[in-house]
């Protein structure tokens, strides 16, 4: 059996350990405000109007470049957790408050102008039905003046904002300008929708021009007991709009086929439906907590075929596409509408522990990191996962792919 190799911490939200020396990214600078930050501010918010009692969450609605994007279950979640984890509950039914989530795409966030994500919330009460509206301002000095520069609520790391839109393929070298990477990032959020995204000449793997990272779905029909990796055949891809999209049929299962043909390993995140691989973990460590792994490690060269939701270190569950209510990303979104994608960022990694960056690794990252149907969990299947201690550098590219029929 192969051997996957994880990157993560044994803590129970699975943030990544902070990372020694000068490479570790510094979350709390404006131009890495990923989501955990985001969510965090909006959390405290609603708990300043709401005082802690029960909190209905409904879907976030995208919109403009964000509109067919399949991030509400993520954004849901996120929110969810930050309200829990300051007191709130979170329910369905019986709530004091409804939270209507909006996010969409923004760009000219200065020094220097680039692209973010933004959010809104409505928070409603039930009883009355009075509105609250959460689209607060940040206010900044600038040619000694205060001004407004833009919302509150926002997401400016670069991984974070092509997880949030799920974007076409693209990347960058490590050692890009900001200026470059900011103009990659332009052309990625701003693509019209009508525009095919540029790849290279392939029906089946889906690579950005020039790029060495790449995917490739491959799907298994439906059968009585467990699937093996060669049931597993490659599905050729279309286009629609701005960006690649396999057809899955409901009840088959299917597996993402991430290739990594840089000169360096790479870690990776691979998102369903907005859903983290390794949300549904049930691996415990030490501590008796949950631990939430958060990227898989990719050698140089290699390929890894990834087709199930990580459960533990030895067991996971199939990829399937099922009738949206058995979904994974029901618990979440009540839109069938917005899901159906699935999005892969790419780092460059190399071992923590006497490993060197690629020769085009900044000292710096955190200054250049700038349908009906979804996927349910199919049959559990033995699948071997060892951790490892990486260190985690620049955002290098991301691909994303509609899996709708």
């Amino acid at each position: 059996m192969r051997m996957r190799r994880l990157i993560g911490a044994a803590a129970l939200f699975g943030v990544l350990a902070t990372l020694p020396g000068s490479r570790a990214q510094d979350a709390e600078k404006d131009q890495d405000r990923g989501i955990d930050k985001a969510m965090g501010e909006l959390a405290k918010d609603v708990i300043d109007i709401t005082k802690m009692v029960k909190v209905a969450i409904r879907p976030f609605v995208g919109s403009g470049d964000a509109e067919l994007s399949s991030s509400s279950p993520l954004l849901q979640v996120e929110l969810g957790r930050h309200l829990a984890a300051l007191g709130a509950t979170v329910v369905e039914k019986g709530h004091d408050f409804e939270l209507f989530g909006e996010y969409s795409a923004a760009e000219d966030f200065p020094d220097p102008p680039r692209q973010f994500v933004i959010l809104k919330l409505k928070v409603v009460e039930t009883r009355t039905g009075k509105p609250h509206a959460l689209e607060g301002t940040v206010r900044k000095k600038k040619g000694g003046k205060e001004i407004e520069v833009q919302s509150k609520y926002h997401i400016t790391s670069d991984p974070a904002v092509a997880q949030v839109l799920g974007l076409p393929p693209g990347g960058f070298p490590g050692d890009a300008k900001p200026k470059d990477r900011i103009d990659v990032m332009k052309k990625l959020v701003d693509r019209d929708p009508k525009d095919p995204p540029l790849l290279d000449k392939s029906d089946t793997v889906i690579r950005a021009k020039g790029q060495p990272f790449a995917i490739e779905m491959r799907v298994a029909a439906p059968k009585q007991g467990k699937h093996a990796d060669a049931d597993y055949k490659v599905r050729p891809f279309d286009v629609e709009g701005s960006l690649p999209r396999v057809k899955i049929e409901r009840d088959e299962a299917y597996g993402v086929r991430v290739v990594n043909d840089a000169p360096f390993d790479a870690a990776v995140q691979v998102f369903i439906d907005g859903i983290d691989m390794f949300s549904l973990s049930e691996q415990k460590g030490a501590d008796g907590k949950i631990v939430r792994y958060k990227y898989l490690v990719i050698p140089k060269g290699k390929s890894v075929f990834v087709r199930g939701w990580f459960v533990t270190d030895n067991d996971s569950d199939e990829f399937q596409v099922t009738e949206f209510p058995k979904s994974v990303a029901s618990r979440f979104a009540a839109n069938p509408a917005k899901v159906g994608t699935v999005t892969v960022n790419f780092f460059a990694a190399w071992p923590t522990k006497g490993g060197n960056p690629p020769a085009d690794e900044p000292e710096t990252p955190a200054k250049n990191s700038m349908s009906a149907d979804a996927t349910g969990r199919g049959q559990r299947f033995a699948e071997k996962y060892e951790p490892v201690e990486y260190t985690v550098g620049t955002f290098r590219g991301t691909s994303s792919v509609r899996y709708s029929k």
